[in-house]
């Protein structure tokens, strides 16, 4: 805003797919959603990639890897995860999955939440019942029975600007 006075962002939590319907409507100028490279083609909008947001295991305080520098990603997975319901967390599930796959893991021993804001999605895990995947940055300090710790390898959750095509004018200056 400093920068550019004229746009005027404002902030509108949804899931990805719902994103990228509204900004190939027209009805958002941009959003940043999940890691989306087909999107370009599927919505004939812009993609640029964003950020990878580095990705921790929100865990209860009395968890044996509390106090550990990091947590084995097959230590993690060994545990009840907490994920997303869906369908609106039909994405990030599949990706996740697609993630714990990749390192020669499956992810079998889940609880469903309903979407909501994280502090709202965690007392599960604060109790103990279950261990969450959280993105760095909404974290600063967990709170409520919780720690937030590194992955054992690190773990990165990819995102995405999608925008209009063509771009507004405001977008383009954004997106420089």
């Amino acid at each position: 805003r400093a920068e550019r006075p004229e746009c005027r962002p404002r902030l509108v939590q949804e899931v990805t797919p719902d994103s990228l319907r509204r900004v190939a409507a027209h009805e958002l100028a941009a959003a940043v959603v999940m890691e989306s490279p087909a999107a370009a083609r599927r919505h004939a909008i812009r993609v640029d990639t964003l950020k990878d947001e580095p990705l921790l295991a929100a865990l209860p305080r009395s968890h044996r890897y509390a106090a550990e520098p990091a947590i084995p990603i097959g230590e993690f997975v060994a545990e009840t995860v907490l994920l997303p319901r869906e369908p609106t967390g039909l994405m990030f599930n599949a990706w996740f999955r697609s993630v714990v796959r990749a390192h020669g893991l499956e992810l079998e021993n889940t609880m469903a939440i309903a979407s909501a804001p994280w502090d709202r999605r965690l007392p599960p895990v604060a109790s103990g019942e279950a261990v969450a995947v959280m993105v760095a940055d909404w974290v600063q300090e967990p709170g409520g029975g919780l720690v937030a710790v590194p992955f054992d390898p690190p773990l990165v959750f990819p995102t995405d600007l999608i925008s209009r095509w063509p771009p507004t004018e405001e977008v383009s200056g954004l997106v420089q």
